[in-house]
């Protein structure tokens, strides 16, 4: 069996006091730096920031060859309290990371597909239906805090992949993890719950080989192609896990989760919870356990105004009276 190392991934940005920050909204009658994706895009140097203003109109697709900071407003804001003023969210059709991108960081977006073709990326705090790997080598790529409505698969099985964390994400019945064994990393801290075919039954809720698999719930599917010492303190509801190493099998999982609310909070755990302080040193198993637990609404690591009232009327001498509410995440 392989030995697996790991280092605390910490993707490194150049510092560049040059570095802009940009404004795009495509909502009508809203002054913005832009209104396009592709014109923000093009006026943007390398390390700028592109902050994706909320909007009932989609922004398109997105093909990146330069590193970026792209920052949306977050999803489900007209689920949970306290998002955002705007309960608008910021929609794409395909993020393509492609070589020369590395460095990138995408947060807060909706949109309905990843295509990573290069190392040193972060995709946290999105919603996002799908994402692929292709190309060569390359390392160091995070997936963290996302709300995945169906999975994360390999389309190369050529080329060595290592360092891939996937951590504190919430799949929603879909297919899973699907890695194949060119591929390395940590799965940790998620929810997965496997979508049903009705041919086959459940699919794979994770397939991989040379990946540590800890402190996850995992809830109908199956895990395939891992090393036995290399899965502990996870929870499911059948037996898909090894026994021993901390796994919990045959799980109720009317007794894990809420189990109501919004989409991604009714996977919070409630009280009493068999996965409340089950995970590696204590820690809760889980999206909303461990060092980065989820976020609601996948809200960026950023103030958020989330709500504005106002006297309703002002004058030259008086002013007026204004009164916002915002939170830091």
């Amino acid at each position: 069996m392989k030995k697996i190392f790991f280092l605390t991934i910490i993707t490194a940005f150049t510092l560049n006091v040059s570095a802009k920050v940009w404004r795009l909204n495509n909502n009508y009658g809203i002054s913005a730096d832009f209104s396009v994706w592709d014109t923000a895009y093009a006026n943007a140097n390398a390390y700028d920031t592109i902050y994706v203003e909320g909007s009932i109109l989609g922004y398109g697709n997105m093909s990146l060859n330069k590193p970026l900071s792209i920052i949306g407003p977050g999803y489900f804001l007209s689920q949970n309290p306290q998002t955002q003023k705007s309960i608008n969210s910021s929609n794409f059709g395909t993020i393509t990371f492609n070589i020369g991108s590395s460095g990138t960081i995408i947060s807060g977006l909706e949109f309905s597909q990843a295509d990573i073709w290069c190392g040193s990326i972060s995709i946290t705090n999105n919603r996002i239906s799908n994402i692929y790997f292709y190309g060569s080598s390359y390392s160091n790529i995070k997936i963290s805090q996302n709300s995945i409505a169906n999975s994360i698969q390999s389309q190369d099985p050529t080329g060595i992949k290592n360092n891939i964390i996937i951590d504190n994400n919430i799949f929603h019945d879909g297919t899973g993890i699907n890695l194949t064994n060119n591929y390395s990393g940590l799965i940790n801290n998620n929810v997965i719950i496997s979508g049903y075919n009705y041919y086959s039954g459940y699919y794979n809720a994770i397939n991989t080989y040379d990946f540590v698999i800890s402190n996850n719930i995992i809830y109908n599917g199956s895990i395939s192609n891992v090393g036995i010492t290399n899965v502990f303190n996870n929870i499911c509801n059948s037996t898909q896990l090894p026994a021993g190493n901390g796994n919990q099998l045959y799980v109720t999982m009317s007794n894990v989760f809420q189990g109501s609310g919004s989409s991604d909070g009714q996977w919070q755990l409630m009280a009493g919870s068999p996965a409340i302080g089950a995970g590696t040193n204590g820690t809760d198993c889980g999206a909303f356990g461990g060092d980065a637990p989820y976020v609601l609404s996948g809200l960026p690591s950023i103030p958020a105004v989330y709500q504005i009232t106002t006297s309703g009327v002002g004058s030259v001498s008086n002013g007026l009276n204004v009164n916002v509410k915002a939170k830091t995440h």
